[in-house]
């Protein structure tokens, strides 16, 4: 066994990444060669998007710096705060997550048929922000913008993202195509009116169509629903 080695503690937040016998504690770490902290944080099961202040030995450093046997490291979390107007990328864990993030407005690429390659290069060319339940897309060194999603459940996900992304204040719901992401506009009622069930057209006059694959949206009981749920989450506790 090599005799170099640094201790280091990762924040609460990072938990999940850990195995049981190293959460919350300082621990050693064995290391041969020189491998930066990047390459520690990672083979530690950490992504690098996850990783937000370094501190070795109690000065700031980054990722890319070298490990120096008896360095005392600290790692905490990144806020993860995806801008001013999010634009999203999910993997295909996240179908219906994605259908949450276009309720409350959010521009939000989804696919059930793409490979983790495609997702990196999507998010790479179109400077997207990646939400995964696969650690594995956020060790890709060409990701530099990420958040592994903790929760399973759809509801308790955009609840989770809310929060740790500092979403609230920033939602714009019913705008966006649930079905495609494109942009809703209204439209005149007789303008779609053939293509109505018989009691929309009876008890609706309100229309809105999407952009890009022409879908068809009104006010009805389910709308009324996602408003509630909208508003039930669009502000922090």
């Amino acid at each position: 066994m090599s005799d170099q080695f640094v201790t280091i503690h990762f924040s609460k937040r990072l938990n999940a990444f850990l195995k049981n016998s190293r959460k919350g504690k300082r621990f050693r770490f064995f290391f041969h060669g020189g491998p930066t902290l990047g390459d520690l944080v990672e083979s530690l099961g950490v992504p690098h998007t996850e990783v937000g202040r370094v501190r070795v030995n109690q000065k700031k450093a980054t990722l890319k710096r070298h490990l120096k046997s008896g360095d005392a490291i600290d790692i905490d979390p990144n806020q993860a705060i995806p801008g001013r107007t999010p634009k999203f990328i999910l993997d295909v864990h996240l179908g219906k997550l994605a259908r949450y993030l276009r309720i409350f407005g959010f521009d939000t690429l989804y696919k059930n048929d793409w490979t983790d390659r495609q997702i990196v290069e999507l998010a790479v060319k179109l400077n997207r922000f990646v939400l995964t339940r696969d650690v594995g897309i956020l060790k890709h060194k060409r990701i530099r913008k990420g958040y592994w999603v903790r929760q399973t459940d759809p509801e308790k996900q955009i609840r989770e993202l809310m929060e740790r992304l500092s979403l609230y204040g920033k939602t714009n719901p019913f705008r966006i195509c649930l079905a495609c992401n494109g942009r809703l506009r209204r439209v005149p009622k007789e303008k779609v009116a053939d293509r109505l069930p018989l009691k929309t057209r009876q008890y609706f006059d309100r229309f809105y169509r999407c952009k890009g694959c022409h879908k068809i949206y009104w006010p009805g009981s389910h709308y009324e629903r996602m408003k509630a749920f909208v508003e039930a989450n669009s502000r922090s506790s």
